[in-house]
């Protein structure tokens, strides 16, 4: 039985729906960790900016603190300049910690580039796969023809002999 053409054509479009969407499921997949490390590395660096303010305000109040103690002759006690410093200098170093670990999951995720490499990989097989299908469907269907062709020819000729 003949294939219809339309048949044909619902055929390929199905199947090109399903390698689009197979190909766009593989880029999420793998441009979510990526998205994801730089995601987390960005809240890391706000959340240094964060500790860094808190880490100058400390910083400013220890060193207004220990310019009263200065003032004053050192009749004003410097135990809260000293506590504010201390403080300060915890929150810069926290601060520091955190921007080096975001720089950290930042640099995991632009390691490879944020190209999705697989994605385009399979890509370009797929497309090389249904270039070759395409060729070896023409010649195919060149082929038939020809033997169409033939068929025809002989069937002209048998039918001349036999009248």
């Amino acid at each position: 039985m003949a294939v219809q053409i339309s048949d044909l054509l619902k055929t390929i479009t199905d199947d090109v729906k399903v390698i689009v969407r197979d190909e766009i499921d593989l880029a999420k997949a793998e441009m979510m960790p990526k998205a994801k490390n730089l995601g987390i590395g960005g809240g890391l660096f706000a959340a240094a900016g964060v500790m860094g303010v808190f880490a100058l305000t400390h910083l400013m109040t220890a060193a207004g603190f220990g310019l009263a103690v200065a003032y004053s002759g050192g009749d004003f006690s410097a135990g809260p300049a000293w506590g504010f410093l201390t403080i300060g200098g915890v929150f810069l170093i926290l601060a520091a910690v955190t921007a080096l670990i975001g720089l950290g999951r930042v640099k995991k995720a632009t390691r490879d580039g944020m190209t999705p490499t697989a994605t385009i990989d399979q890509a370009t097989t797929t497309v090389e796969g249904a270039k070759a299908a395409l060729t070896r469907g023409k010649q195919q269907a060149e082929a038939d023809a020809a033997a169409r062709k033939q068929h025809k020819a002989t069937e002209r000729w048998v039918g001349a002999d036999t009248l």
